[in-house]
């Protein structure tokens, strides 16, 4: 895909959120995250993708696009509420490494590698761009789906570092993506969700963990205004919970309440 991407993009509409799950702890940052940017110049390489611009002009904004989730085997923030691997061969440079299976061998059947997760879109309908990165020093070959359904393209060419995009139309709230091997040996990177960010509001930041002082600085920094419950009364403190979620669109000025715990951050 480093050329010319062997499909042509077409949106999938996914209007029916499926039900909620709790959301999990976020784990430590290791970062392979991507930008807007790079989003838009992987569309631009596809076949078909003046026309695919022609008919959905906002993909062009890139500037007023946002990371609304994103996660690999290291780290996991926004609005992804959870992530998980099954039967991946190993994990490290925060990757999941899965293995050549030879599938024709009874003896590997059921044995293929599977990524899942589950996201949670703020607003909607809307379009989303859902950015998967993988890599591979052979060929291999990857199925997608998003929300249960085949996601666009539905089957995956991997074949040295190769960048995705899945243009999704979604309504609010939660939707599942799946990313099954099919053949061959490959590495997930990583997994990031764009929406453009509506006009008036800010970006929730994710504070969790974070000390007091530093919390309410990036909560200031993004138009916001901090509120505090839990051990308000002590000087050293961090932040365990907050509401809104991380990665959640609110008008400029909402409250963003977090919860305080009294010791040294994790």
């Amino acid at each position: 895909m480093s050329d010319q991407p062997e499909f042509k993009l077409r949106v999938i509409e996914l209007l029916d959120p499926q039900p909620e799950t709790e959301a999990l702890d976020e784990a430590n940052a290791a970062d392979l995250g991507t930008t807007a940017q790079e989003m838009f110049e992987t569309l631009q390489a596809y076949e078909g993708a003046s026309e695919f611009l022609a008919e959905y002009p906002e993909f062009e904004r890139a500037a007023t696009w946002q990371e609304i989730g994103f996660f690999n085997e290291c780290e996991i923030r926004g609005t992804i509420q959870y992530r998980y691997s099954l039967r991946a061969a190993s994990t490290s440079n925060c990757r999941y490494w899965f293995n050549f299976v030879d599938f024709s061998d009874p003896a590997y059947a059921g044995k293929e590698g599977w990524v899942y997760g589950r996201f949670r879109a703020p607003y909607g309908p809307a379009l989303y761009g859902i950015y998967v990165i993988f890599d591979s020093d052979e060929r291999a070959r990857v199925e997608c789906s998003i929300g249960g359904k085949p996601a666009s393209p539905s089957v995956v060419t991997v074949s040295g570092l190769t960048k995705v995009l899945f243009p999704t139309r979604l309504s609010q709230g939660s939707y599942d993506f799946t990313f099954q091997q099919l053949y061959g040996a490959f590495q997930f990177l990583s997994l990031t969700v764009y929406v453009e960010q509506p006009a008036g509001t800010a970006l929730v930041p994710n504070v969790r963990n974070l000390p007091k002082s530093v919390a309410e600085a990036h909560v200031r920094h993004a138009r916001l205004v901090p509120a505090w419950t839990g051990d308000t009364a002590s000087a050293n403190t961090y932040v365990v919970s907050q509401s809104p979620g991380s990665g959640m669109f609110v008008p400029i000025g909402s409250t963003v309440t977090m919860r305080l715990r009294k010791g040294s951050t994790p």
